[in-house]
C-alpha cells in the first residue's frame, strides 16, 4: 500500500511571531503555505551581477555549469526565473528555510517552459548540524516550448539522514545539463500527513492537541501524553515528539525556553502501538512569547471549583508579581482567600455554564454560598436576564475587563453516560455561546480565553476516594476528552472575534499534579501505598501548572496587543 493510499493530508502552518499584527491572528494548527516569491516580480540587482528574484541564490557548487537570472519573460507577470545549464546541471535555491516535522510532504507547483529537463530538490538541514547528509530529489520532467503547469509532491523522509533528522528545508530548482528553464507561478506548501485510519488492530486513540501551546522563556511548559489520547493504558503506547525545542520523557514532553527561542515552532506528536504501527499523528504550534511583552491587564476569571480554589488565579498574580513588564489586576465579587483579597474572581464549586447564564435568586448569597449568577439581574419587568454592563458598573469599577477567562465544563459533563455525553456537551457549549455573546455585547474589545477542561487524575483510586462507586475515571475521561475535542472544533478559528482556546487540557500532570493519600494496601497489610485521592481537583503543584499555562497565554495577549 502506498503512502498516499492510506493517508489524508492536513496543511501545517507556522508563522514567525514578529509578523503577528493585532488580535486578528491566524489559527495555526495545520496549514502552511510557504511565502515564496512565486511571481518573481521582486528583483534585486547586485552591482556586479545579474538581476535575481528576491530570496533566491545560485548554488556556488554549480557556478561553472551555468547561470540564473530574473528575465522579462514571465507567464503572468513581468518576470520569470531563467536557469541556463549549458555546461552541466545547475542549481538555484531559496536563501531562507522553513521548519518541518517528520511526516511532512513538500508540494511544489509551478509553470515552466524551455528545453531539456528540470526537477526540484529539497535541501535538508538541522540546527547545530547544517546539511544532514542527504536531500530529497524530485522526478525529472521534460520541458516544452510552451508554458505548462506542473505539480510535484516530495516526501520528507521520516527516518533521519546520516547526520540527523530533517528540521529545516529549502527549495532548489534544478536545470539538468543542457537545459534552459523558465519558471513562473512557483508555490510551495508543506503538508503534514495524518493517518486517515488506524493500523494497529483498528485501535483509535483519538489523538487531540490544542491549536497552540503557549510558552515563556524561563517558565516550564509541559505536554502530558495521557491527556492527548483516549486510551485506558497509555503506558502500552509509544509517543514520539518531533520539535526543535524541549525534551521527550516517558510520560511527557517539556520545555523551558530561552530568550533566543521566541517565535513559533512546529510540534508534532505521533503514537505507535507495540507492533510499531503508526496509530495517529497530530501537530500544534509551540508559541514562545517574548518575556518583555508589556501591558496592564484587568482580568475576570469565571469558573467552577477549580477557580473557586483560587490557586491558579493566585499563580497568575504571583507570576505577574515577578514580571516587570506585565501587570495583572483580577476583578470579581468572590475572594475566598482572606489572606489574599487581591485574588478575586467568579468561581463557584459545582457550577455549570448554565448556572452563570440562568441561575437567579433575589438574594445573591444564601448561607454563605452564591445563590444567583453574578451576571443575572432582574429587569424592570421583574424577569431575570444576563446583564454584563450592569455587572461591570456595580462590581467592575465601571468598565469592562480587558480579558475574561472561562474555566467551565467539568460539572456540565460529569454525570453523563456514554449515550448522553454528546447531548451534555452540546448543551454546555450552547451556554458557552450565550455567555460569550453577552461578554462581547457588553464590550466588543474584551478578549475571551476558553480554558480547555482539565484532565482527571490518573487512576480510579482518586474517583473512588471522592465518589465511592458513583463514577469511573474512564467514563469521566471519555466525557472530558470529547468536550475538549468539541471545544477545539467550535472555537479554534475565532481569534478574529477575540476568542481563544487556552491549552489547559494538556499541561497538567495527571499523576503528580493531584493530591495523594498514604494508606495501607488493605486492613491486614503493613505495606503503605500512596493513592491519588481527588479525581478532579489538582494539588497545589497541578494548579501551578494550570496557572502557568494561563499566564503564558496572557503574555501572548500582551505581546499581540503591542502590534495593534
Amino acid at each position: 500500500m502506498t503512502r498516499h493510499a492510506w493517508y489524508r493530508t492536513a496543511l501545517l502552518f507556522a508563522i514567525p511571531f514578529a509578523s503577528l499584527a493585532g488580535q486578528q491572528l491566524p489559527n495555526p494548527p495545520k496549514a502552511r503555505s510557504v511565502p515564496l516569491n512565486g511571481g518573481f516580480e521582486t528583483v534585486t540587482t547586485p552591482p556586479d551581477g545579474a538581476p535575481m528574484p528576491r530570496g533566491w541564490q545560485a548554488n556556488s557548487a554549480h557556478l561553472k555549469s551555468g547561470s540564473c537570472a530574473a528575465v522579462s519573460e514571465g507567464r503572468n507577470g513581468k518576470h520569470a526565473f531563467r536557469l541556463d545549464a549549458a555546461k552541466g546541471t545547475f542549481h538555484a535555491f531559496t536563501a531562507s528555510g522553513w521548519p518541518i516535522v517528520r511526516g511532512t510532504d513538500a508540494v511544489v507547483r509551478c509553470s515552466a517552459r524551455g528545453k531539456g529537463s528540470f526537477r526540484f530538490w529539497i535541501y535538508c538541514y538541522a540546527p547545530g548540524v547544517g546539511w544532514v547528509g542527504g536531500n530529497v530529489v524530485g522526478p525529472e520532467t521534460a520541458l516544452t516550448p510552451e508554458w505548462q503547469t506542473h505539480e510535484f509532491t516530495l516526501a520528507i523522509p521520516e527516518k533521519p539522514f546520516p547526520k540527523g533528522p530533517v528540521e529545516t528545508v529549502k527549495l532548489a530548482a534544478v536545470a539538468e545539463k543542457g537545459a534552459e528553464l523558465f519558471l513562473d507561478d512557483l508555490t510551495l506548501k508543506l503538508v503534514l500527513q495524518i493517518p486517515e485510519e488506524t493500523t494497529g488492530e483498528g485501535m483509535d486513540v483519538a489523538l487531540t492537541l490544542p491549536p497552540v501551546l503557549y510558552a515563556l522563556p524561563g517558565l516550564e511548559t509541559s505536554l502530558y501524553f495521557d491527556n492527548t489520547v483516549l486510551v485506558i493504558t497509555p503506558e502500552s503506547l509509544v509517543f514520539d515528539v518531533n520539535c526543535p525545542l524541549g525534551t521527550q520523557q516517558r510520560e511527557r514532553w517539556h520545555c523551558t525556553p530561552e530568550k533566543g527561542d521566541v517565535g513559533d515552532h512546529v510540534l508534532s506528536l505521533a503514537v505507535y502501538d507495540d507492533g510499531n504501527n503508526l496509530l495517529a499523528r497530530n501537530s500544534t504550534v509551540l508559541r514562545v512569547v517574548p518575556s518583555d511583552a508589556s501591558s496592564r491587564i484587568r482580568a475576570l476569571m469565571i469558573g467552577d471549583s477549580l477557580t473557586h480554589a483560587s490557586a491558579y488565579p493566585a499563580r497568575v498574580l504571583a507570576n505577574a508579581g515577578k514580571d516587570e513588564n506585565l501587570h495583572v489586576d483580577l476583578v470579581g465579587t468572590h475572594a475566598p482567600r482572606e489572606d489574599q483579597p487581591e485574588v478575586r474572581h467568579e468561581g463557584y464549586g459545582g457550577w455549570t455554564a448554565d448556572s452563570f447564564v440562568r441561575r437567579y435568586n433575589p438574594e445573591p448569597w444564601v448561607g454563605g454560598r452564591r445563590a444567583c449568577s453574578p451576571f443575572v439581574f432582574a429587569g424592570e419587568d421583574g424577569k431575570p436576564a444576563l446583564n454584563l454592563p450592569r455587572y461591570y458598573r456595580e462590581h467592575g469599577g465601571g468598565s469592562a475587563p480587558n480579558v475574561v477567562t472561562i474555566c467551565l465544563g467539568g460539572n456540565d459533563i460529569f454525570g453523563a453516560d456514554e449515550a448522553g455525553k454528546a447531548s451534555a456537551v452540546t448543551a454546555s457549549l450552547a451556554n458557552f455561546d450565550t455567555l460569550i455573546d453577552a461578554i462581547q455585547r457588553a464590550s466588543p474589545k474584551t478578549i475571551i480565553g476558553l480554558l480547555l477542561p482539565a484532565p482527571p487524575a490518573a487512576t480510579q483510586d482518586a474517583f473512588g476516594a471522592n465518589y465511592g462507586c458513583g463514577q469511573t475515571r474512564w467514563q469521566y475521561k471519555r466525557n472530558q476528552h470529547y468536550m475538549v475535542q468539541q471545544m477545539i472544533s467550535q472555537y479554534e478559528n475565532r481569534e478574529a472575534e477575540r476568542v481563544y482556546v487556552v491549552p489547559t487540557s494538556i499541561v497538567l500532570d495527571p499523576v503528580n499534579g493531584f493530591p495523594v493519600r498514604i494508606a495501607k494496601a488493605n486492613a491486614h497489610s503493613t505495606t503503605e501505598l500512596g493513592r491519588l485521592n481527588n479525581g478532579l481537583h489538582p494539588s497545589e503543584t497541578g494548579y501551578r501548572q494550570f496557572g502557568d499555562a494561563v499566564y503564558a497565554w496572557l503574555k501572548f495577549i500582551a505581546a499581540a496587543a503591542a502590534h495593534e
